[in-house]
């Protein structure tokens, strides 16, 4: 089965602005790690690739994706944001 995320189903995350600085992301919250647990087992989009996530791990500011490709029959594990898949 495959996954794709829509507008509906995107992490609402909002943005601080730091002063003299870029924007930061926000700190992970309870619901983006609950979405980022029920990824798991499924496939999405990635870019023009479909990807299977494998697992995920927080840091105390980020969410990551541990993701898994079909390269000619060889299966190549990367990590990605998972911010970079959802769109805010």
């Amino acid at each position: 089965m495959d996954f794709y995320l829509d507008e509906a189903e995107s992490l609402n995350v909002m943005h601080k602005a730091v002063p003299g600085s870029i924007e930061k992301r926000s700190k992970p919250t309870h619901s983006s790690v609950n979405k980022a647990f029920e990824l798991i087992g499924h496939k999405i989009k990635l870019y023009d690739v479909d990807v299977e996530v494998i697992s995920f791990k927080t840091t105390k500011d980020d969410i990551f994706l541990e993701v898994e490709e079909n390269v000619e029959g060889e299966l190549i594990r990367y990590e990605i944001n998972y911010e970079d898949v959802v769109s805010l």
